[in-house]
């Protein structure tokens, strides 16, 4: 969780291994989709125990706006190898797991604007 001693190393080692051993451009976008919605399932179990502050929603907030960008990066590189068949697939994905989170969304894009 956000805030734990060990996060920091789940979120900067072992996460960016997972994509980084990724063998191909579809299953790093599906990696950051991943993470991303990992990022909102953690900001949600925060504020369910009262343990979601300001300093960490914006800490979540950034990590998931991050995933998203590299998300949307490895999508550019299957355009432009005209891989569309895998960019509906992995964007569909990406929008299903998005789509379970909106609450949490409206609230960290609320809180990260002010």
């Amino acid at each position: 969780m956000p805030g734990d001693l060990l996060y920091l190393i789940k979120t900067n080692i072992n996460e960016k291994l997972k994509v980084t051993l990724a063998l191909t451009i579809e299953e790093k976008a599906e990696a950051e989709a991943i993470l991303a919605t990992k990022r909102l399932e953690e900001t949600e179990a925060l504020a369910i125990k009262g343990k979601l502050n300001p300093v960490l929603i914006e800490e979540t907030s950034t990590a998931f706006k991050t995933h998203v960008d590299n998300f949307e990066k490895h999508l550019i590189e299957l355009d432009e190898k005209a891989k569309f068949d895998s960019i509906k697939k992995i964007g569909v994905l990406f929008q299903t797991r998005i789509a379970v989170h909106t609450t949490i969304l409206d609230e960290i894009e609320s809180t990260a604007g002010n």
